[in-house]
């Protein structure tokens, strides 16, 4: 993705101040770029996943993760964005759904990979229990971003899997203005 800052470096060797400054560097080209089409552009999961996540894992303070957040979106409003913040409240059930579903092979591979990172090993994260607690703490945090910016935005709670319904949620959220849609509670 355009937008997502791929780095081949070990943890140790990416301080956070330098990945959130790249990833920021990302999304001001991305939106000079995309200021110039026509097109509408669906950006999925690169607001609170990907470099947030990177940040996140290499024990970023909340100060710094605070700021690339929105420094960010102070680099997208030209593009007049729509955040859809989809969620679960039960992170524990939604982690063991989809462990459920992808297997061992994918439980394997997130632990592996999310517990050897600072965050993890400073918190002594292990096995699936760890990532649990790791995406709990995680989902406070971009709950606590979600709460705080000040941009066209909707939460979904899509545990039930409803997804015709969300869908329609969006369609509707989408059709109205700011403020139209929190008066008519989609928000």
């Amino acid at each position: 993705h355009p937008i997502r800052f791929d780095w081949d470096e070990p943890w140790a060797d990416m301080p956070a101040i330098q990945l959130a400054q790249s990833a920021a560097v990302h999304w001001r080209t991305y939106v000079n770029l995309a200021t110039m089409s026509e097109r509408i552009t669906v950006v999925d999961g690169q607001l609170f996943h990907g470099n947030l996540t990177a940040l996140f894992l290499l024990d970023a303070d909340t100060a710094l993760m605070r700021g690339y957040v929105h420094e960010v979106v102070t680099a997208i409003e030209p593009l007049r964005p729509l955040l859809i913040y989809f969620n679960q409240d039960d992170v524990e059930r939604a982690i063991r759904t989809v462990a459920a579903e992808r297997g061992d092979a994918w439980v394997t591979y997130q632990v592996d990979w999310k517990l050897s990172s600072p965050y993890a090993v400073r918190h002594g994260l292990v096995g699936l229990d760890g990532l649990i607690e790791l995406y709990r703490n995680y989902r406070k945090l971009t709950d606590l971003l979600y709460a705080e910016l000040d941009i066209p935005k909707i939460s979904i709670e899509n545990s039930r899997r409803e997804w015709s319904k969300y869908e329609a949620t969006i369609d509707t959220i989408l059709m109205y203005p700011p403020g139209v849609a929190e008066a008519a509670n989609l928000d």
